[in-house]
């Protein structure tokens, strides 16, 4: 299959799996999209309804209050006026005189203004009640016992509205906007007020256009609904329809949107009256949309992708299809005829005219290569006839080579052999003479040959220092040479680590306190025994603890030890001068000292620390060590508690 038939088949590949995907997550992008737009829209039509709804409450309000500055309404002399406290519908006959009157014809006034006011009304703390037009049926009636009569003796000082309430004379459920008549000292002699019916706030609510096949609905504090056009539903509790657990949530938030059923519900607060303005808007509404959406976007895409599709294979063809089918020629001329002589001509920029070059430079070192083969087949053809002559030289230089070597590793034997004696002659030869210096300068030193002055005694302590140093140095090279060779045996018997520390520590405890400084020892009861060899356990304990010693000015020196997952661990920690990293990296190095101030005023082999290395690992062990210039080291040596030598 050609390159051009296999890129268009990829582009066909990918643009129907691009739609595919689309397909897939676009419906869910799409409906989240327009719910949130048609959430966003719907919230700003029910503010637009709620700023006219708040607009015809305020007005009702500001009138209510204009009717209170008429003299002839809040007058409190209401002799003569109509009441009802003992009406009979077969009996009653109005009789209205001409103050009344005037109040019924400003009250009417005011009643027809407004088509959303059903009634206007005035009660009086007598009984008395005057309203805008004659009650359907003079019914016996109290408008003190009334909800609207009650609020607004409650709240003399402003006006208020009252809960939906049913009308005593007709269906109606009405909604009062009641304000009190007081006297100047604040008592309540009645209450004038305007009822809006339900049905008629729906009427209003109903004539504004939401714009698509909802329904609009509105709710107050409790949940009662007071407009909608289903007129079975007023005056019902909204949680009949919607359910306790999306009530709750309706109205304890001042705006959202609800999933139902069959719809969405759209709610806002209102922020002066704190109804709530529901508009519920079937999902075929927005299902509708999102189809159309999705296919003018899919319709778009496609059309996008063809066309991205024709320009990029276009320029695909032109800029690397045609150049590698060029090349491609030329490969198969070289192949058929062994013409490396090929000089190609390609008119190209980028990755392609790179390509070509590299095809070129191949083609050159193929040829280089070629004529090198050649040249190494003649060189070839040319040892072939003197080969065995080759092979019997280097095989006569390898028996030359091996017999050197064999002779320089007797020589190294002979020399190691001839350490081995020096080292033993010297050993045998310097300790005994040591020994006796140091044992008779003690006996002078003990006042047993005589009385010595302060300055002989200084001098036979140097001596006695200096031949201890000596043969201390005598033993250590002794060890670490023994150790390099392998010939140093460790003996396998139960060593308590506890005896030994505090009988390291009764030794050197003199040497602190010479020095003002504190041994503290601290072992734990668990610490038990290890199997090895107690005299080099103590060598190793002897040496960390008199390099801690020696290297601290003030302060202490503590001894620790634990049981730590079947380890014995073994600290010794000074407050000493401390050690940098950079010199940590040679510690255990062999004839290795701290290169500080200090060096010269501490005498020392550099052994001490390379030895107990040594010995700590032929017990299996490992030794650390934490330190800081100036506050002090910590060595730690971890032995296996109870296990048998390796």
């Amino acid at each position: 299959m050609k390159l051009r038939t296999r890129v268009l088949l990829l582009y066909l590949c990918i643009i129907t799996l691009v739609l595919v995907c689309l397909g897939v997550i676009m419906p869910s992008s799409i409906h989240e999209k327009n719910l949130q737009t048609i959430h966003a829209d719907t919230e700003n039509q029910l503010q637009h309804i709620d700023f006219a709804l708040s607009n015809f409450i305020q007005e009702v309000e500001q009138d209510i209050s204009e009717l209170l500055l008429h003299d002839i309404i809040t007058d409190p002399d209401d002799t003569g006026f109509t009441n009802f406290l003992n009406a009979s519908e077969d009996t009653f006959v109005y009789s209205i005189g001409p103050r009344e009157a005037k109040i019924i014809n400003d009250l009417n006034a005011f009643r027809l203004t407004h088509p959303s006011v059903n009634s206007v009304y005035m009660g009086r703390e007598t009984g008395t009640f005057v309203r805008s037009h004659p009650r359907p049926r003079p019914t016996r009636y109290d408008p003190r016992d009334r909800p609207w009569y009650i609020l607004g003796k409650e709240n003399p000082d402003k006006i208020m509205m009252t809960e939906p309430y049913m009308s005593v004379t007709s269906p109606d459920i009405n909604i009062g906007i009641v304000k009190a008549l007081t006297y100047p000292n604040g008592t309540v002699y009645g209450v004038l007020g305007a009822d809006i019916t339900l049905t008629n706030l729906t009427r209003y609510i109903s004539s504004f256009d939401i714009g698509r096949s909802g329904e609009i609905m509105l709710v107050n504090e409790s949940g009662i609904i007071l407009a909608s056009r289903n007129e079975s539903a007023l005056f019902t509790n909204i949680r009949e329809s919607l359910g306790e657990a999306q009530t709750e949530y309706l109205l304890s938030t001042s705006r959202g949107i609800l999933t139902l059923p069959s719809a969405y519900l759209i709610f806002y607060t209102s922020p002066m009256l704190g109804w709530k303005l529901l508009i519920t808007i079937p999902y075929h509404e927005i299902e509708k949309e999102i189809m159309a959406s999705m296919m003018y976007m899919l319709l778009f895409v496609f059309l996008a992708l063809i066309l991205l599709s024709i320009t990029t294979l276009i320029i695909l063809d032109k800029t690397i299809i045609r150049p590698l089918s060029y090349l491609t020629d030329i490969t198969k001329n070289i192949t058929e005829t062994g013409n490396l002589n090929q000089k190609i001509e390609l008119h190209t920029k980028g990755e392609v005219q790179e390509l070509a070059k590299s095809f070129e430079r191949m083609i050159g070192k193929i040829k280089e290569e070629e004529e090198q083969k050649n040249k190494a087949f003649n060189e070839l053809s040319s040892y072939r006839d003197h080969l065995e002559d080759l092979v019997r030289e280097r095989t006569q230089q390898l028996e030359a080579a091996n017999t050197d070597l064999i002779t320089e590793r007797n020589r190294a034997e002979e020399a190691d052999q001839l350490k081995s004696a020096f080292l033993a002659t010297m050993s045998h030869e310097l300790r005994t003479p040591l020994n006796s210096i140091i044992g008779f300068t003690g006996i002078i030193l003990q006042g047993l040959a005589g009385p010595l002055n302060k300055e002989q005694e200084k001098q036979l302590g140097m001596v006695q220092d200096s031949a201890r140093h000596l043969l201390a140095l005598i033993n250590d090279v002794l060890d670490i040479s023994k150790i390099e060779a392998g010939e140093l045996n460790i003996s396998r018997e139960p060593v308590n680590i506890q005896k030994s520390i505090e009988s390291v520590c009764t030794t050197l405890r003199k040497s602190a306190e010479d020095k003002g400084l504190s041994l503290h020892v601290d072992i734990s009861p668990d610490t038990g025994f290890i199997i090895g060899d107690q005299r080099r356990i103590e060598q190793i304990l002897i040496n960390l603890i008199n390099n801690a010693i020696k290297f601290t000015e003030r302060g202490y020196v503590c001894v620790k030890s634990s049981l730590r997952e079947k380890n014995v661990c073994i600290s010794v920690s000074d407050t000493g001068i401390g050690i940098s990293e950079e010199e940590m990296k040679k510690l255990f190095r062999p004839f290795q000292q701290i290169d500080t101030g200090t060096t010269r005023k501490h005498e020392g082999t550099g052994l001490g620390l390379s030895i107990c290395k040594k010995l700590v690992e032929l017990h299996g062990g490992t030794i650390m060590v934490t330190s800081e210039p100036g506050k002090g080291s910590e060595f730690t040596v971890i032995l296996p508690a109870g296990e048998e030598l390796s």
